[in-house]
């Protein structure tokens, strides 16, 4: 990571000397970094944020196949995935050791991802997207290929309070995902839940779409399925959008052009939104006191 500090007018020439502290002048103290309330945790090739009085532990499920990781202040009742106790999990499905058609997981990301959630009467979406959906078709070598992923979030009432939740999953057996993401997964699930609070939205969407997988996080596998997900534009319907833009009266300085420009736009600049407000304490100090 590179920062550019770029301080116009208060350059020094190389070799010049500093002007001498005048005697009984203090310097002013260093920003002291204030503490983040998350931390990093990971287990193989998993890593996420968390609050850091969550602890975690690698997802261990009777019967289940998941590999991951989860983190939640009351690990037991996290398991229960309905909703009511705040916590996340990210985890993945090995197709090498699984040994299971990829027709399965395109069917098992594509039903609910958390069936005790979403049909929970307490629990109700507020948004919900079909990234990809292309329906498993069998090769000349008899193998089968679907793509699949979406994304959802809401609202649980829990008692006389809120929880708010939000999940990606993923079935990807070819295309982009599969390539940037890990080479032997067939299935994504990544969910997280938090009391709801003047932060809860904000917080919820850095957990969930900065968790990585290997060197791929949520936001790039869901930047590489909506590029999978393109059809082709017409390229002869450019030339009249672009005569009514010149003929607006106030037009954009800029747009972006096709159906799926901004959906591939929107995740990172809303990631930069977020590294800008997580560290605008900082900014407004170097504004100083006047």
């Amino acid at each position: 990571m590179a920062i550019a500090l770029l301080a116009v007018g208060c350059q020094t020439a190389p070799g010049a000397d500093h002007a001498p502290v005048p005697a009984g002048a203090t310097l002013p103290a260093a920003a002291t970094p204030r503490p983040t309330p998350f931390t990093v945790v990971s287990d193989g090739l998993v890593r996420y944020i968390v609050p850091r009085h969550w602890p975690a532990a690698p997802v261990q499920v009777d019967g289940s196949l998941r590999e991951g990781l989860m983190a939640s202040p009351d690990l037991a009742r996290w398991q229960n995935l309905d909703g009511t106790e705040p916590g996340m999990e990210a985890a993945w499905l090995d197709v090498s050791r699984v040994g299971v058609p990829s027709d399965y997981f395109y069917l098992a990301a594509k039903w609910p991802a958390l069936p005790r959630l979403v049909s929970s009467s307490r629990c109700s979406p507020s948004s919900s997207e079909v990234i990809a959906d292309q329906e498993p078709v069998m090769s000349r070598g008899g193998e089968t290929f679907g793509d699949f992923a979406a994304t959802a979030s809401g609202t649980c009432r829990v008692g006389s309070g809120v929880n708010r939740w939000s999940y990606f999953v993923a079935a990807p057996s070819y295309g982009p995902v599969r390539r940037i993401g890990l080479p032997d997964s067939g299935l994504y699930l990544v969910v997280g839940v938090m009391r709801n609070g003047p932060r809860a939205a904000h917080d919820l969407h850095r957990m969930v779409y900065s968790a990585r997988f290997g060197h791929a996080s949520v936001r790039d596998l869901m930047m590489a399925a909506r590029r999978g997900a393109q059809t082709p534009g017409d390229p002869e319907a450019t030339g009249p959008a672009i005569l009514k833009l010149v003929d607006a009266e106030e037009p954009p300085l800029r747009l972006f052009l096709g159906r799926n420009a901004f959906d591939i736009v929107r995740p990172d600049y809303e990631s930069r939104i977020a590294s800008w407000e997580e560290w605008d304490w900082l900014a407004k100090e170097a504004h100083g006191e006047g």
